[in-house]
């Protein structure tokens, strides 16, 4: 949920809670008093519901933010750097390894080029920050505001020294698989430029 309140069956959710349903279970019915934002995401081939009964939250993923707190970043210190990000976990695939979390970093936090296997898509929930990437043809910048969205395949350098975060931004993040982060010192293709 990105703004307002609503429910879902008789489960109440409100700012950045999070529900996971899993393929082909009923959901519904879906009514907020004062209006709400959802961000839905559909994840594999869609399989019918052979049935009209009523939603079964037994079978959900239910994530309420008021009751998770931040932690900070595991991903980032086992590749060595104590940057200060925090992240809320609201899913975790023991089988696969995909992941949905929060990302919230404040004004002055810098992180060095990164890069990792596993593809990642994010969408800004809150703020506004400016990213590098680390392109065949040099340095690409991109400006999200909140709304705005990625998609990146593994492998690409980004972030690095001149990608700081401006203000407070969370962004949402999913994995498909486990993120093995690796930093490096610069951008490769920027370095050749400059020679």
């Amino acid at each position: 949920v990105l703004g307002g309140a609503l429910t879902v069956g008789p489960v109440a959710f409100e700012q950045y809670d999070f529900l996971r349903v899993p393929a082909g279970a009923p959901v519904g019915p879906i009514a907020s008093a004062d209006g709400a934002e959802m961000l839905v995401f559909f994840d594999g081939p869609a399989r019918p519901v052979e049935s009209d009964a009523p939603a079964e939250p037994s079978a959900w993923q239910i994530v309420d933010t008021s009751e998770q707190s931040w932690a900070s970043s595991v991903v980032t210190r086992e590749a060595g750097q104590e940057i200060p990000i925090e992240i809320m976990h609201f899913k975790n695939d023991p089988e696969t390894g995909a992941r949905t979390h929060l990302v919230r970093a404040y004004a002055g936090t810098v992180v060095p080029w990164e890069s990792h296997d596993a593809a990642e898509e994010g969408y800004l929930v809150k703020g506004r920050h400016s990213m590098d990437e680390c392109l065949p043809d040099g340095v690409k910048r991109v400006t999200y505001e909140a709304g705005g969205y990625f998609y990146r395949i593994g492998g690409p350098l980004h972030m690095g020294p001149d990608s700081p975060f401006t203000e407070e931004t969370i962004w949402l993040i999913r994995t498909p698989e486990p993120i093995i982060v690796t930093f490096h010192e610069s951008c490769p293709t920027a370095d050749a430029a400059k020679n």
